[in-house]
Parts: structure tokens; sequence; C-alpha cells
């Protein structure tokens, strides 16, 4: 049995949080402790994030180093980055991609500066207890318009040309799966799942949703579709088997990242005295007024 655990839309939410219903969920320490689990449950096991991992004040005070770090503490295998990574520019990208000990995958963007380039591949194909999984990046076309990527940053808009030839050349390569980790909104995975054949797994990200589908393609290929909200309320999993061609008996479950799950103490570690200094900062005051609010 292996299993792709993921995650979407994390957003710098570092620690524990409450959620609309007032329970506390999330947090990256969580995370590591149940995807320690679950690998100790099958025989081999990928864990990926579809992007917006990184945004808002942590993100500008620390330049993604917190997260970056305890994300590879946390066990992360592969990642996209979603436009939130772009917010400050990309210079402060390419000082978080510093910290992070695992691939960055996206195919459709074009960098100029040549360290963040070289930081970024398009693809990568990992073995997974025997298995070769090759997994291509898509980011949003939207990029320019609703993030602040900064000069020298492009995106090509053509998902589904672009998702085709990487399907190829990953099967050219000796992938035996192929999975797409996108960061562009469930409509774009549909349209490019019932268009390209070969892609197995669709990991998406970007619209804050819950999804888990099968979407038929070219030739009656079938590709799952999944995507985990945000802010790491839930882990999503895959548990398959593969005997020679494509996923099979796919079980497809969402975990709640609740006090009931294991946390991690290594990446709370890494985490509390970056918190530590950024609540110190947000207790200075900014002005004082003479007349009362």
């Amino acid at each position: 049995c292996l299993a792709i655990m993921t995650t979407s839309d994390l957003q710098s939410q570092v620690e524990p949080c409450p959620n609309e219903t007032g329970s506390s969920v999330g947090g990256f320490a969580r995370i590591s402790g149940v995807q320690k689990r679950i690998r100790s449950e099958v025989d081999g096991a990928l864990l990926i994030s579809s992007g917006d991992d990184l945004t808002g004040t942590l993100f500008d005070l620390y330049s993604g180093q917190p997260e970056m770090e305890s994300l590879s503490k946390a066990g992360f295998d592969v990642v996209c980055p979603g436009n939130h990574e772009f917010d400050f520019g990309w210079e402060k990208y390419r000082n978080a991609t510093n910290f992070a000990e695992f691939p960055i995958v996206c195919t459709n963007i074009e960098i100029q500066d040549p360290v963040l380039a070289s930081a970024i591949l398009p693809s990568v194909i990992l073995e997974v207890s025997g298995v070769n999984m090759g997994i291509f990046g898509l980011m949003t076309p939207d990029l320019a318009r609703i993030s602040s990527p900064g000069e020298g940053i492009s995106v090509k808009p053509d998902l589904v040309g672009i998702s085709d030839r990487m399907v190829r050349n990953l099967r050219s390569q000796g992938a035996d799966l192929v999975i797409a980790v996108t960061h562009i909104g469930s409509e774009n995975d549909r349209k490019i799942a019932t268009s390209v054949s070969g892609i197995d797994l669709i990991v998406g990200g970007h619209d804050h949703s819950y999804v888990n589908e099968t979407v038929e393609g070219p030739g009656g290929w079938k590709t799952i579709i999944v995507q985990d909200g945000m802010r790491g309320e839930r882990l999503g999993i895959l548990r398959f088997s593969y005997a020679g061609k494509g996923i099979q008996d796919p079980e497809w479950s969402w975990i709640w990242l609740d006090n009931r799950s294991p946390s991690d103490p290594d990446v709370e570690q890494i985490i509390i005295p970056y918190l530590a200094r950024y609540r110190t900062l947000l207790d200075e005051p900014v002005g004082i007024t003479a007349t009362p609010l």
C-alpha cells in the first residue's frame, strides 16, 4: 500500500488556530506528527503541498525561514509555489527557498533571476517503494494580477498544452505515475483532466475548498483530483496500490488536525522562538491617542 498525503494553502499558519467552530486545528507540528504515523502504516508515502504556504506578516518579517525550516522538518517531499509566495516580490521568496530541504516544482513559471530559477524545477521524479512518481507543478496565470512578483517573473497560460508535454516527458524518463501539483483552482484542474491523458493524480490548491473526484479524459483515462481547504485544518490522504499500471484501489480520506493529533516537538521547537519575537513586535505601541476611541 502506498500513500500520497496532501496540504494546500497553509498560509503561514505555523501553529494551531481556532476554526469557525472554535476548535483548535492545524499547525505544522501536527502535520508532521500525523504524516509520521501514516508513513509507519504504508509501504511508502509522499507529503505534497500545492502552494500558498507563505503569506502575511510572519512571511514578511522573517522572509520565509520559519515556514520553510518547519516544512522541511515536517517531512514534505515536494512543493509547488502559490501566488502568495510572491506577495512581497520574488527576492523575498528567493530567500525562503534557501531553507527548503525539498524540491520545489513549477513548470509554467519563467524567472529571469538565475538563482531563483535554479531553485524551482519544472519537474522531479521521486522513487517511492519501487514506484517512480513523476511530479510537475503549475502556477495560476493570474499571478501578476493577484500578487506582486515584480519584474522578471511571468507565467505561461497554456495549462493544457504544458501538462500534455510534461506527461510525455515524464513518461519518457521512466515515470510510472504522473502527479500534477497545481495552484490554479479546481475548475482549471478539471479542464486539464478532461483534456490530457496520462495524469494519474492532480493535487490542487488556490480555491480553499475540499475536493475529491475522478474525472474522465481522452481515451477513457481517469484522473483523480484532490484539494485540501486551507490553513491545515485537515491532512488529505490517498491510499492506493500499484501493480504496474496506474493507481489501483484508491481510498481517499481527510484527517482533522485537532487536539487529538500527535504533535512533533522538533517542529514546535523550530517555530517557538520566531513566534516569541513576532508577538513581542505585535505588542509594541504604534501610536497614542489623547481622545477615547
